[in-house]
């Protein structure tokens, strides 16, 4: 509109010049917050460097820097500790299969290499008729080995459909036993692992023995305790 010649130039409405917040600077922070859900930490630090960049190419038209650096910082921290949990997700489930291997080994005939992981004395105990008897009585019970857990959700799974029967195990007073989900034909059995406790040198201690729990509440031993 145009101005009349009687209107002063101060009576003109002033123009909102104030700065908007970034909406990346925004986002970026909610993602860093959300930084325990998987991936949500990485978006948080693309999304703050890329307002951080925004920002200091618009001439003052837009604010939130301090937004953008807190959701960056915390985006890394987020990322950080997920990729800590991954690398320490495969360790342990590399620690995990050196215990399966010899229930693999042994559940597939391959005596031999069950042998090298398991005690001497066990090892001495555990002649061939005395292994094969042993497979021989769980494929009885639950038919041919089928595959042992390979990734947290196999083992989370697993022990989840074998809760009760993980607490029934330890309540019968062997409480030091390393539980297993194996699937065999016709169900998924409990098997428990011993390691050998009077083991000194390095490494992971040798295993003492180990026992098959089924749902039908029968336990055959490796080698039968005394």
């Amino acid at each position: 509109m145009s101005r009349t010649p009687y209107q002063h130039p101060m009576d003109e409405p002033a123009v909102d010049t104030a700065p908007r917040v970034s909406g990346l600077a925004v986002s970026s922070l909610v993602f860093g917050l959300l930084c325990c859900i998987p991936l949500s930490g990485l978006l948080g630090t693309i999304l703050g460097g890329a307002a951080l960049v925004r920002i200091s190419k618009a001439d003052g038209r837009l604010s939130g820097r301090g937004l953008a650096f807190t959701g960056l910082i915390l985006g890394l921290l987020g990322s950080m500790l997920w990729i800590g949990v991954g690398v320490g997700g495969i360790w342990v489930m590399k620690q995990a299969q050196q215990f399966v291997q010899p229930v693999y080994s042994i559940a597939t005939g391959d005596f031999a290499a069950a042998k090298q992981r398991l005690s001497a004395d066990t090892a001495a105990k555990l002649t061939d008729e005395k292994a094969k008897e042993f497979t021989d009585e769980v494929k009885a019970e639950l038919g041919a080995f089928k595959s042992m857990p390979k990734g947290a959700m196999d083992w989370i799974r697993g022990w989840g459909e074998l809760g009760p029967m993980i607490q029934s195990s330890q309540k019968s007073g062997r409480s030091d036993g390393i539980p297993v989900p194996v699937q065999f034909d016709k169900e998924t059995a409990l098997v428990m692992i011993y390691l050998d406790e009077k083991h000194s040198g390095p490494g992971i201690p040798p295993i003492k023995n180990l026992s098959i729990h089924t749902k039908a509440g029968k336990t055959i031993w490796l080698v039968p305790p005394d």
